[in-house]
């Protein structure tokens, strides 16, 4: 039976992540490009990705108060843990 909550819940990091996107996209110019992705298949699934101009807006962007925000709401809902990757550019067409 589905769960009635589950639109409210899938709700929950879409609203946050598109504050956050809005907040960098006005105060943070080295975060020089934030994504979020909801899986088709699975709504209750997201993907963030980021790229940093430096280490420097990495941190900066971490210790914002956007992401107290996102994560005050994203976390409470969560039902597995936040799984962070770092990853270095090797290849692109940009």
């Amino acid at each position: 039976m589905p769960n009635p909550d589950m639109h409210k819940i899938e709700q929950k990091p879409k609203t946050g992540s598109q504050t956050d996107v809005d907040y960098v996209r006005e105060n943070e110019p080295d975060t020089l490009l934030y994504t979020s992705l909801q899986g088709k298949e699975h709504p209750t699934h997201f993907l963030h990705y980021f790229i940093f101009r430096d280490e420097k807006a990495r941190e900066l962007h971490a210790s914002s108060d956007a992401v107290n925000h996102f994560t005050s709401i994203l976390y409470p809902n969560l039902i597995a843990p936040v799984d962070f990757t770092e990853y270095n550019l090797f290849a692109s067409t940009k």
